[in-house]
């Protein structure tokens, strides 16, 4: 299920929702597709030493991919911030969605919006859009909150993150 999963990813896949959907369309190469429900147990079941595996295929795969970046033209994909270009810079964006819920999920709470459901803090690499981490939050984990909760998660995951590079 692991290897359906990082397969649909590559095929563009950016939720277990997709990922379930990517393969009911290939069940002639995989066999009967797993469902997103099945998928999210299967990833929260792992345990450390499949973590730590999972970690260093990644960073295998992300050191291979910023290689090819670097030799395409126009190399590496800096960012240019007030017309200066930020060459050496990566920048990490950080920022909180709204997601309502149905019904009463597990962690899921009433919004500021006036609705259900949760408040996930995500993190992003901004020069290659990479998705780097995320916390799903409570849905009453409101802007004040959100503000704080960026320094310290941050802070967290600054020892993580860079050994991903």
């Amino acid at each position: 299920m692991l290897v359906q999963l990082a397969v649909a990813m590559v095929l563009g896949a950016r939720s277990l929702l997709e990922a379930e959907q990517l393969q009911l369309h290939h069940q002639g190469l995989f066999g009967p597709a797993a469902s997103d429900s099945t998928m999210r147990r299967l990833l929260a079941e792992l345990d450390d030493k499949t973590l730590r595996k999972i970690a260093k295929v990644r960073r295998r795969v992300r050191r291979h991919v910023w290689t090819l970046l670097h030799l395409r033209p126009g190399g590496f994909p800096w960012l240019t911030v007030a017309g200066r270009r930020l060459t050496g810079w990566i920048v990490i964006d950080l920022d909180a969605t709204v997601i309502t819920s149905v019904s009463r999920k597990q962690g899921a709470a009433a919004t500021f919006k006036g609705t259900f459901g949760f408040h996930p803090l995500g993190s992003w690499l901004a020069n290659t859009g990479e998705s780097l981490a995320m916390e799903l939050r409570p849905g009453n984990a409101g802007a004040v909150r959100h503000e704080v909760a960026q320094f310290e998660w941050l802070h967290r995951l600054e020892g993580r993150l860079m050994s991903r590079v």
